[in-house]
Order: C-alpha cells, then structure tokens, then sequence
C-alpha cells in the first residue's frame, strides 16, 4: 500500500492596522507541488494467491495573496500575484496480479487508486489603496495535473479453476482559482487596473484488469473522474475608478478523462468482464462586476472557458453475465451507484459537489438496458459567463468597451463491446451516454448604463483542437451478443442571450 499526503500553502498577507508608504509595493506569492504515491502488490504459487495494491495520494495546495481590510497602501504601484510557475502534478499508481498452477484453486487480484487534489489560489485586495497614477495589478494563476493508474501486473489474476481481477481508479478534483477587489471605493488614484485569474488542469484516470481461468474468470473495472474546476475575475462592490485600461479577465483549460478497460477469458462456463467509465465535468469561468466603472481607456470584461470530458469504457473478451430476470439492477442504477459513491468520496474530503445534470437513460425502443458489458457516461456542464452584480450600475470608458466570452466544450463517451464472444451465458452490449451543457453568454443587462467610444459584445466559440464544441455518443457490442447497444447523448447550450438565467438539466 502506498500513501502520499502532501499539504502545501504560500502566502504572502499583511497585519491589520498597517499603513505602507512606498514607490511599488508587491506582494508575490508561487506554489508548484508533486505528489506521488505508488503501489505493487502480487502473489504467486500454491493453491491459493492474492495480490492486492492500493495507491491514495492527496494534495492540497493553499496559494494566496492578499492585501487584507484594515490596511493602507500609498505607492507608485501595487501589485498581487498568486502564481503557479509549473504545474503541480498527482500521480497514483496501483498494480496488482495473482496466478496459481493449473492445479490451483483461486487467483485473486485487485488494483485501487485514488487521487484527491484539492487546490485553492487567491489575490485579492481588500484594503484600502491609494496611487498616483501607476499600475494595479492582481492575478492568480492555478495548474495541475492528475494520472490515476489502477493496472494488473502481468495477465492479472491467472488461476488454475478461479481467477478474479479488480481494478478501481478515481480522481476527485476541486480547483478554485480567484483574482478580484473587495470593495472598489476603497482604490483610489489607480493608472491601468489589470485583474485576471486563469487555470489549466488535466485530470486522467485508467482502470485496466484482466483475469483467466479453467472454470470462472471475473475482471471488472471501474474508472471515475470528478472534475470541478472554477475560475472568476471579480470587483465584489463598489466604483473601479482607472486612469487608463481597465482589465478584468477569467481564462480557464480543463479536461477529464477516464477509462475502464476489462479482459476475462477461460476454457469454462463463466467469463465474467465489466468496464465502466464515469467522468463528471463541471468547468467554469466568470468575470463579475459588482458595482461601476470608469476608465480613461479601454474596459474590458472576458471569460474563456474551455473544456474536454470523455469517458470510455471497453469490454473483455467474455462480456458480462446474462442478465437475470428478478433482478431489479439496470446501467442506470449501476452509473447512479458510482456516481453516489464518488460524491460521497468528495464530500468526506470537504470539495464541492458536481453538477446535478442527469445523463441519458440508457434504454432503446425495448425498454431499460439491464446489463452491458462496456459502459462509458459523460456528464459536462461547462460555462462562461460575464456577469454584472448591481442594478443600475454604470460602465464609462474613454475609449471601447468590450464584453467578451469565448467557450468550447467537447464532451464524448464511448463504449465498445464489440470484442466480448457472447458465451452460453454473456452479453457484450455497449452502452455510451453523454450529457453536456454549455453556456456562453455576454450581455448588457437592461439595468446598466455604458457611456464609451464603441461598444463590442461577444459570445464566440472558443479556439480549442478543432474549433468546434463536439458531442459525441458511440457504442458497439460483442459479434454474437445481444444487439442492444445504445449511444444517446443530450446537449444544452445558451449562447448570446438577453441575461444568464438557471437552468434545470433535463432528467
């Protein structure tokens, strides 16, 4: 078994209280972590081999900035960095196997590993300033990287009559990155304001087993990602008063990724192979004005929010077992029962929840599917929004005012049963769901008040691979199993309208 726990903070603060006097005051803060946690179990001879492995590794990161209430800057300039010079990477790696003689009774093998990165970076100013016309300047930048590994050494659980695999990978990813002003009537004498916040992250889990036997071979695999990740640029309250460009910019890159792959294969009546990829995707940008603003030059309010969610899940050589008549268990109440299990896991960690989006039901014109060998579900709920905070609130700009929005979401599930042989008792049925929603929206609300040279709103697509948001459900099954192999997927996605509302996914 291995265990990494790695806490990491910066911080960069001042006491209550305090007046400062300076020509440039900067208050800089950069965090970068790796935490990795590996795991080899195996075992081999006898009658009877277990080989067990277990990887957890956690990571949490504190990364702040803050120039708190209660204190006074007078100076030239003031900046806040909150930065991440080089992504911090989480790694856990599990492998497992177990074989027996062909005498032998029972190989018994499982791979388990979870990866918790709970990240959080923050500048944000609220004391009070005053400037004489230089530069105020707050950012906060966030990275990551997440790879979870549950894999069988050598062919798994190979036993003589009995052979059992398992192999288990989750991630569960909470990523908060927030640059922003408390109250802007506290700022005074500012010459350009630039306020911007930006994530990357990447989170990839594989689950990978394989079991062989004489007379039973069983080798599910499960793969999990849970991604929430949340970027925001804000002035909470009050008048930004700027001598010259005003800034104020949320730019995130996130993807997920999980994949479940499952190989059983014995001479007997029972092969036993089940694959299921579950990623859940909540990814969002937000540029926020709470109050006005007054600037000399250009104001710019954007948020760019860019996003790839895939799930895949593929079958073994044997499929999965007939399904049984009194049983009231369904793909729907499988994907249910994993999705509870990685929310349960988030919760006890204290991370945000994911979306409440529902997937498709996986069902054709017969009815419900009970069972399938491959499942892959894909839930995206991706945003980018320029929102306003105040009523009657006003934006006066000596030169353009831009509010922009830019945003692509790619989500895809794939399930493929097409290797299983559909056995006296197998089904090699593929199921792929996918559910995304998109908004992208930048509006002027019907209550604000821009005064400017020009005026430019946008809601674009946002520049990732192929230009384009892509949804994408495709399944296959097995050459001799059953033919139900569903691919449903389901999208919502707002762009350019009058104001964000709340939506209720469909269910």
């Amino acid at each position: 078994m291995g265990v990494a726990i790695s806490d990491v903070s910066a911080g960069v603060t001042l006491a209550t209280g305090i007046t400062i006097t300076a020509d440039a005051v900067a208050l800089l803060s950069s965090v970068t972590a790796a935490t990795t946690s590996t795991a080899d179990g195996s075992a081999t001879g006898g009658t009877a081999a277990v080989g067990a492995g277990v990887a957890l590794a956690l990571s949490t990161i504190s990364n702040q900035a803050v120039l708190p209430a209660g204190v006074t800057v007078t100076a030239g300039s003031l900046r806040l960095d909150a930065l991440a010079p080089a992504a911090s990477e989480t790694r856990a790696t599990a492998t497992s196997g177990a074989s027996t003689p062909e005498d032998g009774t029972l190989a018994l093998a499982g791979s388990v590993a979870i990866a918790v990165v709970d990240h959080d970076t923050v500048a944000q100013l609220a004391g009070t300033v005053n400037l004489g016309g230089g530069a105020l300047i707050i950012r906060a930048e966030s990275d990551s990287a997440a790879t979870v590994e549950a894999l069988p050494g050598g062919e798994g659980a190979a036993g003589g009559t009995v052979g059992i695999g398992a192999s288990v990978g989750l991630a569960l990813i909470d990523i908060t990155t927030t640059a922003g002003i408390g109250n802007a009537n506290a700022v005074g004498g500012a010459g350009a304001v630039t306020i911007s916040a930006e994530t990357a992250s990447n989170a990839d889990v594989t689950a990978r087993m394989g079991a062989s036997a004489g007379t039973a071979a069983i080798a599910p695999s499960v793969a999990i990602t849970l991604s929430t990740v949340t970027t925001t640029a804000q002035i909470s309250s009050g008048t930004i008063t700027s001598g010259g460009d005003l800034s104020l910019t949320a730019t995130q890159t996130a993807s997920a990724a999980s994949t479940a792959d499952a190989a059983s294969d014995t001479s007997g009546a029972a092969a036993v192979g089940v694959a299921l990829g579950l990623t859940i995707a909540t990814h969002r940008a937000l540029a926020h004005l709470g109050g006005s603003a007054a600037a000399g030059g250009d104001v710019t309010l954007g948020a760019t929010s860019i996003s790839n969610a895939a799930a895949t899940g593929k079958a073994s050589a044997s499929g999965a077992p007939d399904e049984d008549a009194e049983s009231d268990s369904s793909v729907d109440s499988a994907v249910g029962d994993q999705r509870s299990f990685a929310g349960a896991a988030a919760a006890r960690q204290g991370l945000s929840g994911s979306t409440d989006a529902q997937a498709p039901e996986a069902a054709t014109s017969d009815g419900s599917v009970a069972v399938a060998a491959a499942v892959g579900v894909t839930i995206s709920d991706v945003s980018a929004l320029v929102r306003f905070g105040t009523q009657n609130a006003s934006i006066t700009a000596g030169g353009t005012v831009t509010l922009g929005t830019s945003a692509a979401a790619d989500a895809a599930s794939t399930a493929d049963g097409s290797a299983t042989d559909g056995g006296t008792a197998a089904i090699g049925a593929g199921v792929a769901l996918t559910w995304s929603s998109l908004s992208n929206v930048a509006a002027v609300p019907a209550n604000i008040t821009i005064s400017a040279q020009n005026l430019v709103v946008s809601a674009t697509q946002g520049a990732d691979d192929d230009n384009a948001s892509t949804l994408s459900a495709r399944a296959s099954s097995g050459r001799r199993a059953a033919s139900r192999s569903p691919a449903r997927s389901r999208s919502s996605s707002p762009s350019t309208t009058p104001a964000p509302s709340s939506r209720a996914p469909p269910s």
